[in-house]
């Protein structure tokens, strides 16, 4: 009973592996033509900024604790 049950964790594992790789890969796709697409109308640079300035922000958002946000 206890061999059955750690079987089926680990089958839960993987398969939650699998759904967030594969929504990772689906959002990357979808989204990649719609980055090109702004960047190629306003500009690589500036589509840079935009995605570096985002990408701070949610690092700032889940940190815990002031010192990790100052160094942000």
């Amino acid at each position: 009973m206890i061999q059955l049950e750690a079987e089926r964790r680990e089958n839960e594992e993987i398969a939650a592996g699998a759904i967030m790789s594969a929504g990772v890969g689906i959002a990357g796709a979808l989204t990649t033509a719609l980055w090109g697409g702004f960047g190629r109308n306003n500009g690589y640079y500036f589509a840079m900024i935009i995605t570096v300035t985002g990408a701070i922000t949610i690092l700032q958002a889940v940190l815990d604790n002031i010192l990790g946000g100052a160094a942000c």
